[in-house]
């Protein structure tokens, strides 16, 4: 019978001699929101184009490029690893620790990425130089809410229109910089 190419990522998207499907995996959210307090937060990565044989994904977080960043051993733990997609599984989940202070800062944000699939080798633990792809939807952004301070309301938008009958409105109130206690 027909045999695959040594790894997806050197085939590229079809082998010379097979046309093989490379796996393609993204995370289920580009955004997530968690608060400090939490300890830690689960990304969940989905399999949107399965194959027939198990492959290895690898991972990594690194600082914030926008807004506040969050930094590594500061605010959450460095992690980086390899999850493995066994024939038909079509999710699996990451976790990220994260630091709990207790220091009123803004929200800060740490970004996640993926590399390239590759086959799953016996006995292999991992995969070697990875290459990340620091683009959506192969990178994911996490924002820590700092939850020891209450933080602050505000509209989501400056102008409010009502629906077609002039009967009701929706307003969007949006709590930003803390989440310690509730709001009345």
């Amino acid at each position: 019978g027909p045999t695959a190419c040594p790894d997806f990522d050197r085939a590229g998207p079809c082998c010379p001699t097979l046309c093989i499907p490379i796996p393609q995996v993204r995370f289920a959210a580009k955004h997530y929101t968690v608060c400090e307090g939490e300890g830690s937060v689960s990304i969940e990565l989905q399999c949107v184009r399965p194959t027939d044989e198990a492959f290895s994904v690898a991972y990594k977080t690194r600082d914030g490029t926008v807004g506040a960043p969050a930094v590594a051993g500061k605010d959450y733990e460095h992690a980086e690893g390899v999850v493995n997609f066994e024939v038909g599984e079509t999710k699996k989940t990451i976790k990220v620790k994260l630091i709990d202070d207790m220091v009123y800062e803004p929200d800060e944000t740490f970004e996640v990425a993926l590399a390239t699939p590759r086959k799953m080798k016996a006995g292999a633990g991992n995969l070697g130089k990875a290459d990340f792809n620091w683009r959506i939807p192969h990178r994911c952004t996490v924002t820590i809410v700092d939850d020891d301070f209450p933080g602050r309301l505000r509209f989501g938008s400056a102008s409010v229109y009502p629906d077609e009958q002039g009967n009701t409105a929706t307003l969007h109130v949006q709590r930003e910089d803390g989440g310690a206690g509730n709001v009345k």
